[in-house]
C-alpha cells in the first residue's frame, strides 16, 4: 500500500497573511524560535485540491495531487504532471513538482525543515536537476519565484 492519495482540480489559492502567527490556519512569515514552533505554525493550511497557494511562476502544467504524510518521502519520480503535497498535522510542508516525464523538477518548502540557520528564508524553493547519468538531485535553496 502507498501512502498517497489521489487528489484533483488545480486552482491555486491568494497569499492570505496569517496575522499574528497563530496556527490560524494560513501562511505566516513570523520568525520562531525553536523547531517545534517552525513545525507547528508556518505552514499554510492543506485544502483538498488546491496547490501552487503563492503562485509560483515556476510551477507548469499539473493534472494531479498526489498526498504524503507525516513520516514519509516525497519521490524523486512519480507520474507526468503530478504535484505531491507533503502533509504534517493537516498543514502544507512541502509541494513537489514533476514534469511530463515524471521527474521532479520544483520543490516549494513553506517550512525552513527546522534549520533556520540552513533556509533564512520560508517559503523558498529547490530546483531539481538531472545528471549526464540520468540521476536527480536537488539543489540548493533559493529565493522563492
Amino acid at each position: 500500500m502507498n501512502n498517497f492519495k489521489a487528489g484533483g482540480g488545480n486552482k491555486p489559492q491568494p497569499y492570505i497573511p496569517a496575522g499574528k502567527g497563530e496556527k490560524s490556519g494560513e501562511y505566516t512569515n513570523k520568525q520562531y524560535k525553536s523547531a517545534r514552533d517552525i513545525l507547528t505554525n508556518c505552514y499554510i493550511k492543506n485544502k483538498d485540491g488546491e496547490y501552487n497557494f503563492l503562485r509560483s511562476t515556476l510551477v507548469r502544467k499539473v493534472e494531479n495531487i498526489l498526498y504524503c504524510f507525516e513520516n514519509n518521502n516525497v519521490p524523486a519520480r512519480q507520474n507526468p504532471n503530478t504535484v505531491v503535497k507533503k502533509i504534517i498535522d493537516d498543514y502544507v510542508v512541502t509541494e513537489r513538482y514533476y514534469n511530463n516525464e515524471g521527474d521532479a523538477y520544483l520543490d516549494i518548502d513553506y517550512t525552513c525543515h527546522g534549520k533556520p540557520e540552513y533556509h533564512s528564508e520560508v517559503p523558498h524553493i529547490h530546483r531539481w536537476i538531472k545528471s549526464s547519468d540520468s540521476k536527480l538531485h536537488r539543489q540548493e535553496w533559493e529565493r522563492f519565484k
